[in-house]
């Protein structure tokens, strides 16, 4: 009965720490576009990808998604779960969500306080989503396999990634800036202190389940 509770338990958890992280990661997106200081990479080229193709932000995210994930499953087809195919479909559709919201206040200062709750948001929400453990977003499968196939470390796989990213997404004419470079260096900080949180929160309120079965 305890193992069935806390089974249970930790499904809801994990459902819910995917959903609400996409969401939360989806709203990041779209504050790290209206701010207009730029992006972290992969919104980078999601940005370029729809200026070039004429579509949302959020189908052009679905299209790339969608593209990696079938690259993805050809190379290493295990590193696909049920979150890898919630993270390409979920996202976009929040992500032109949230890109309906108009701010009418645009000075620099207002952009400034924008892109920072883009920064907190997408970084949260994607470790939020990580922490789910249903399946590695198609990039982050990416990243892995480069890893596994060139040998080398997943910082510096990570780091390679980022640059093949923004390079696609400059030439495809998305928003760069020296956002793109304090997102890139601050969402892992941020994510590895998320991590501790919900991995500290997460065993108490699973613990607490088993007791009160």
């Amino acid at each position: 009965m305890k193992t069935s509770l806390s089974k249970t338990r930790q499904t809801i958890t994990n459902v819910l720490l995917l959903l609400l992280g996409l969401l939360i990661m989806s709203f990041g997106i779209a504050m790290y576009l209206k701010a207009g200081l730029g992006a972290n990479p992969l919104t980078t080229l999601t940005d370029g990808f729809s200026k070039t193709f004429s579509l949302s932000v959020g189908r052009a995210s679905q299209v790339i998604m969608l593209g990696l994930i079938i690259v993805v499953f050809f190379i290493d087809r295990k590193r696909i779960g049920i979150g890898t195919i919630a993270n390409a479909f979920l996202t976009g559709l929040f992500i032109n969500l949230f890109m309906g919201i108009n701010f009418h206040q645009q000075t620099l200062l207002f952009e400034a306080m924008i892109f920072i709750v883009a920064v907190l948001a997408f970084a949260v929400g994607l470790a939020m989503y990580v922490s789910a453990g249903l399946g590695e977003g198609a990039v982050d499968a990416f990243m892995i396999i480069i890893r596994d196939r060139f040998n080398v470390n997943l910082k510096n796989a990570r780091i390679v990634l980022d640059i093949i990213l923004v390079v696609l997404g400059i030439i495809l004419g998305g928003n760069v800036g020296i956002g793109t470079i304090i997102g890139t260096l601050m969402t892992g900080v941020i994510m590895s202190r998320t991590f501790h949180f919900i991995s500290v929160y997460k065993k108490k309120w699973q613990s607490g389940g088993m007791e009160n079965g």
